[in-house]
């Protein structure tokens, strides 16, 4: 699916690719499954452009029983919580991924640096300080501003955020003077490798290693 980002996307075709990640997430949360590595490179595409979503080596059952403690998945997609290496919902970490997903497939750009250290990233988290939100239409910033709420008992369940009016809208998600698209390979060309996540005994805070 990466290979698609470097094409002029139409709003009809983001908001389907929308809607089918949405109704993925949304089979596995149903049967209260969290799938917990939710990212672009475990989406693919088949013959009719319709979504595929794949990689279940972290999924976890039973998902709304108890709060997850095992830290997983990769940092350009990890929600606040997991960042600060606390106890998390796993549900609510796939919506802020799903947000993600959604923001990379409008604009082709990753919304936040992750290269900055957990305290500044954390801090954009926040605040929103997301490349080109000013550029965003009133929709569609509307819609990442509700996927991307930083407290996760406030942030909405997947079902929710399929529901917000940009879905049924018509605007488009990014005005015309945001500037040209950034094929999706090149944004991902040094983010390949594969993050785990693990708890340090001393300090409790996730900890992260490349591999």
């Amino acid at each position: 699916m990466q290979r698609q980002g470097s094409k002029p996307l139409d709003v009809s075709l983001v908001r389907k690719w929308a809607s089918q990640l949405c109704d993925a997430v949304s089979y596995l949360h149903d049967r209260d499954i969290a799938h917990r590595d939710l990212k672009l490179e475990n989406l693919l595409l088949d013959t009719s452009n319709n979504i595929k979503l794949t990689d279940f080596g972290f999924v976890k059952g039973n998902s709304s029983q108890a709060l997850s403690k095992t830290f997983c998945g990769s940092r350009s997609y990890a929600s606040p919580e997991i960042l600060k290496g606390v106890a998390y919902q796993p549900t609510k970490a796939d919506v802020w991924a799903a947000t993600s997903i959604i923001y990379i497939i409008a604009t082709g750009r990753m919304p936040f640096d992750e290269t900055k250290a957990t305290p500044v990233l954390l801090k954009d988290h926040k605040h929103l300080n997301i490349w080109g939100f000013d550029k965003l239409s009133e929709q569609f910033a509307s819609l990442i501003r509700f996927g991307f709420n930083f407290d996760y008992p406030f942030r909405p369940t997947i079902r929710q955020l399929q529901g917000h009016q940009w879905f049924n809208g018509s605007t488009q998600p990014k005005l015309a003077s945001m500037e040209t698209r950034v094929p999706f390979t090149s944004v991902f060309d040094d983010r390949q490798k594969r993050l785990r996540m693990s708890v340090s005994e001393n300090t409790g805070k996730a900890a992260f290693s490349y591999h």
